[in-house]
């Protein structure tokens, strides 16, 4: 799992040259995702799972979502990547995705950079990587808080 993450900050960071190196990812869970403004959808089809995370046009109003990103894994092999950098802001911004979850996992991320509109941050760009680092853990930890 580690490595899967330096690989996936490693990607990021690619997006944008003059943005500072992402700071520690941002776990999106069932507890924070709608405080954090997204929305997620799950279905099964068939032997599949459709994940369907929307993705916020801003966050604290200067943060705006410039990559989309879905790694789908089977354990430790490698997987399949999915990224998308995204043009002007949109009004929605959406990560759809199919895995198996009985053969692998999937893992979401958005990237958000700070400064695009000149606002003042951490410096003249800043980024956030908010990440849903495993579909399978989440229904669980989603599931299990509804017993509680």
């Amino acid at each position: 799992m580690i490595r899967i993450l330096s690989l996936l900050s490693g990607l990021f960071i690619s997006v944008a040259c003059h943005a500072s190196p992402p700071a520690k990812p941002i776990e999106i869970t069932p507890g924070n995702i709608d405080e954090l403004g997204f929305s997620i959808e799950i279905k099964q089809v068939g032997v599949e799972n459709y994940v369907r995370l929307v993705v916020p046009s801003t966050i604290d109003q200067h943060w705006v979502p410039v990559t989309t990103q879905a790694y789908t894994y089977n354990g430790e092999e490698s997987g399949l990547l999915n990224k998308v950098e995204l043009g002007s802001p949109t009004k929605e911004v959406s990560i759809n995705s199919y895995y198996k979850p009985s053969d692998g996992d999937l893992m979401v991320g958005v990237y958000f950079l700070c400064g695009l509109d000149r606002a003042p941050c951490r410096g003249d760009w800043d980024s956030r990587l908010y990440m849903i680092q495993s579909i399978n853990q989440y229904l669980i930890t989603k599931k299990g808080s509804r017993t509680h």
